[in-house]
């Protein structure tokens, strides 16, 4: 899998990890508005869009962690989820 399109779910907790991802698309998540927890860790996403988390209002932890995130993404691409309260971004050394 190396894109993934529009998730529809009812699930609080979504694994992505390990799935060699490379983007998400823009409001990707929209219909997702239950998910409280997103691991999109170890994948190979190395940008992010400003509305690739539209939707998520309920997320409280989302893991990035060793992506190929190039440059800092814009704090706006988290202003859909108000209640985050934990963010991964470990990188690989």
């Amino acid at each position: 899998m190396t894109a993934l399109g529009q998730v529809k779910t009812s699930l609080k907790f979504l694994d992505l990890s390990f799935n060699k991802i490379t983007k998400l698309l823009p409001e990707i998540f929209q219909t997702s508005n239950r998910i409280q927890a997103l691991n999109l860790s170890s994948n190979q996403i190395a940008t992010l869009h400003e509305l690739s988390f539209k939707g998520l209002s309920h997320l409280l932890e989302l893991d990035l962690s060793h992506n190929e995130l190039k440059s800092a993404f814009k704090n706006t691409s988290l202003k859909y989820s108000p209640h985050l309260h934990v963010l991964h971004l470990k990188i690989a050394v």
